[in-house]
């Protein structure tokens, strides 16, 4: 229906006349012949061919709209659920930091509630690690070349 821009109740009424002035459009004899444009018409007659036959195809199509809606809602229920398990977690975790004293607890217990917290924590951890590696290797090289470059010469004019 994206295709014809035509709501769901003008779909019976336009969609011949919408099938006709978008195929005379995108049509490969008319319209440039190019792959975009083949591609675009195939589209549009696989759209028509659905939604003109009222009964299989279209009883077809409508069930995979309707279950792909279905998914995107338990999705989304998924997700706010998680969301309000994080909110739970982060104010318990808040209310256990401000009842303890010490700085080190203090810590390590963010630490360790923000891997809980975080689903991407490892990636996270690999990332950073594999930064601080770069930064340990380019500072060992530099220190190797240092040693090298200036102890060596100048042991070796001694």
């Amino acid at each position: 229906m994206k295709f014809f821009r035509l709501t769901k109740m003008q779909v019976n009424v336009n969609l011949k006349n919408a099938f006709y002035r978008l195929s005379k459009k995108y049509h490969p004899d008319v319209a440039s012949s190019t792959e975009c444009s083949n591609n675009k018409f195939v589209e549009i007659f696989n759209a028509y061919e659905i939604l003109k036959d009222k009964q299989k195809k279209r009883s077809e199509y409508d069930q995979i709209i309707k279950t792909k809606r279905q998914n995107a809602q338990q999705l989304y229920s998924l997700s706010k659920s998680k969301r309000n398990c994080l909110k739970q977690r982060q104010q318990q975790s808040s209310t256990q930091i401000n009842s303890s004293s010490s700085p080190i607890n203090l810590r390590i217990f963010s630490i360790l509630t923000t891997k809980e917290n975080n689903p991407f924590f490892d990636n996270l951890m690999k990332e950073d690690g594999w930064k601080k590696m770069k930064i340990f290797g380019i500072g060992f090289i530099c220190f190797l070349l240092i040693y090298f470059v200036f102890v060596r010469f100048w042991y070796l004019k001694k």
